[in-house]
């Protein structure tokens, strides 16, 4: 397989203003903590990753994000994290960030197919595997079906639960957003406070909340695959959930689903002050956090 490297250079993809301006502010900062893009071919697209060596002894690390985000969203937690771990790779969910695809409409199989592709060609060695919303459905998906590759495993507010048809349509008509106005409610919901920079992006958010790639995903949603509660229970490596006091977009019903479901070992968090994105919101205490958890994961092994 060939993978390609380039210094965070963008491929030809429409992306709305705002991700190209939050990659255009990321990438002097990624390439001062020693970052390149990588692409991997996979068939579903080119995927793209952010990747780096990092400074400590801690296993490599996976970040993946949630539905119509980046991998830039994690550019502080990288920051904070690569002191502490041997490297570091974000990548872009198909259709998402510089990530390409070659059709219009992204099954949710197909995207996890072509993840499974990426990430084996970019990391050779059991890591420790980070996953936000739709991110953390494919990390537990992955965790799954994998779990010789994954040391330990940290879910920031995942999906991949089981939910009724009420409760799904229910977290998805909350991305019906038609007016900046519902753009900057959207993203109350989102942050525990959210920034001051809301109503300056409001009109991006709708046009990434539009975007096929979010439709089609939002398509899915009732049909989607979720975690059976065996799976949760077999689930053998270290497995921390964080789950925000102020969590808004994802429903109580999916938090009550893994603490009934996931193995006893596992340790559920419902950190003060964090909404669905806390590697966002306070990207230095989720960092601290992720590294107590993996120095655990390592003693205990």
């Amino acid at each position: 397989m060939t993978i390609q490297r380039e210094l965070m250079q963008s491929p030809s993809v429409a992306r709305p203003r705002a991700l190209e301006l939050a990659e255009k502010i990321a990438r002097p900062v990624l390439r001062l903590g020693g970052f390149s893009s990588t692409y991997v071919p996979t068939e579903l697209g080119r995927m793209h990753a952010s990747v780096a060596r990092g400074r400590g002894s801690l296993p490599p690390v996976i970040l993946l994000h949630g539905l119509g985000a980046a991998a830039t969203n994690f550019v502080p937690l990288t920051l904070a994290l690569q002191p502490h771990v041997q490297s570091i790779i974000c990548i872009d969910m198909p259709g998402h960030g510089l990530s390409a695809v070659t059709q219009r409409s992204v099954d949710l199989v197909e995207m996890y197919d072509a993840l499974c592709v990426c990430i084996d060609a970019l990391c050779g060695m059991p890591f420790s595997l980070v996953g936000n919303s739709l991110g953390g459905a494919m990390a537990l998906r992955y965790a799954s079906e994998r779990p010789k590759r994954v040391r330990s495993l940290a879910l920031l507010s995942p999906a991949g639960a089981a939910l009724s048809p009420d409760v799904i349509r229910r977290v998805t008509a909350a991305f019906d957003i038609s007016t900046p106005r519902e753009a900057r409610a959207f993203l109350k919901r989102v942050y525990h406070q959210p920034p001051w920079y809301s109503a300056l992006v409001a009109r991006e958010v709708l046009a990434i909340t539009r975007s096929s790639s979010v439709r089609s995903v939002l398509a899915q949603a009732e049909r989607a695959s979720a975690m059976e509660p065996e799976e949760l229970r077999a689930l053998a490596m270290p497995v921390l959930l964080w789950w925000g006091e102020s969590e808004r977009v994802l429903p109580l019903e999916a938090l009550e689903y893994f603490q009934a479901h996931l193995p006893a070992s596992a340790v559920i968090e419902r950190p003060l002050k964090m909404g669905h994105c806390p590697h966002v919101e306070a990207p230095r205490r989720t960092a601290a956090r992720l590294v107590s958890h993996w120095r655990a994961a390592a003693l205990n092994k």
